[in-house]
């Protein structure tokens, strides 16, 4: 008799822990009865996100399941299995807002009556952050897919993690073969060696880095301005590196044809019979005279570029102001007979 006369008393303590535990829980914790529309027991944290009627009561399932038909296909397959686990399934709160839920039940003996005990998880925020996520990475898909100049990522080792399609000009096949490979797969071996030292210096230093680099051979981007970047996590640490090049071989040719042509007009104009002085408009400094122009004028070139007044050069210094004010007007002055004097006075026209 002394078991029978303690047992209510090990049970109400029993309770008593139970209720503790499930008061502790952050998250809603119900026990329903599992063949009939009642409420058995939820904590508080339950109480403050649901509907659940009156206490004891039977209980609307509308008020709580989005697809009350999911609640009874949930309650079939735990009194067949006797629990489920990590169901996603989408629930109302009791201001009517719907939610993502992960829902686990198991089954269970409450007062000598078959119920499902199922703890809920508002895993809103987290698909809120998985969908931000998938959009930030489409945005970041599009950007490197349409960028006009190539883009990629790469690890401690220099492995290729992203590339976009534009660098798959620089590698010479689909971008998406580099994935897991290095520079030395890729370039001569006169060429990755500086790659991968540029990489090292970014990781070491943490620093982002700009250079000019020439990888000869190349066609598309045999000239490139490149700039790589530290990519660090949370704790500051660098972990990859990201890069960005900009072809400049067509304006490096360009240059080279620019510098080409102008020492051709210099080989020419020096050598030129007649004297040539080339003059600029907005301070009328020389910029370039030939060697006709300083014998003809008897000149010195340092005394030319200094601040030796050029006017003195003309019989008529007016004359001088009338052909820059016909040059700044956007007309020519041609065949015009003038009067010209060396630095020693001697006249000739």
């Amino acid at each position: 008799m002394t078991d029978e006369r303690e047992a209510p008393a090990r049970l109400k303590d029993s309770e008593q822990r139970f209720r503790a535990i499930a008061e502790s829980v952050p998250m809603p914790v119900v026990i329903t009865a599992l063949a009939r529309r009642a409420i058995l027991f939820a904590n508080s944290r339950a109480r403050a996100v649901f509907d659940l009627g009156v206490p004891g009561g039977e209980l609307d399932h509308g008020l709580i399941w989005v697809d009350v038909a999911e609640r009874e296909r949930i309650a079939r397959r735990v009194a067949a299995e006797g629990f489920v686990e990590a169901v996603e399934v989408r629930l109302k709160r009791a201001d009517g807002s719907e939610f993502d839920a992960m829902l686990s039940v198991r089954l269970m003996d409450y007062g000598g009556e078959p119920a499902a005990l199922g703890a809920i998880a508002d895993i809103s925020e987290l698909r809120r952050t998985e969908e931000a996520l998938r959009a930030s990475e489409a945005r970041l898909a599009a950007f490197m897919a349409h960028a006009p100049v190539a883009m990629c990522l790469e690890d401690p080792e220099g492995r290729y993690l992203m590339c976009n399609p534009e660098m798959g000009r620089i590698l010479g096949r689909p971008a998406a073969e580099a994935i897991g490979r290095t520079a030395h797969d890729f370039f001569p071996p006169e060429e990755a060696p500086a790659i991968l030292a540029d990489i090292a210096t970014v990781l070491r230093t943490g620093e982002p880095m700009v250079v000019e680099e020439h990888q000869p051979s190349l066609e598309a981007y045999a000239w490139a301005t490149v700039i790589r970047f530290p990519i660090k996590d949370a704790a500051g640490r660098v972990v990859g590196v990201g890069g960005f090049a900009v072809d400049t071989t067509a304006q490096k040719h360009a240059q080279a044809e620019l510098e080409a042509s102008e020492q051709r007009f210099r080989t020419i104009a020096e050598l030129h019979p007649i004297p040539l002085v080339i003059t600029r408009l907005a301070d009328r400094s020389v910029l370039s005279a030939n060697r006709a122009f300083y014998a003809t004028f008897r000149l010195d070139p340092a005394r030319l570029m200094g601040d030796f007044d050029r006017a003195d050069l003309y019989e008529d210094p007016r004359v001088r102001e009338e052909i820059f004010a016909t040059i700044e007007a956007g007309r020519s002055f041609d065949n015009r007979e003038l009067v010209m004097r060396d630095t020693r006075g001697a006249a000739s026209r």
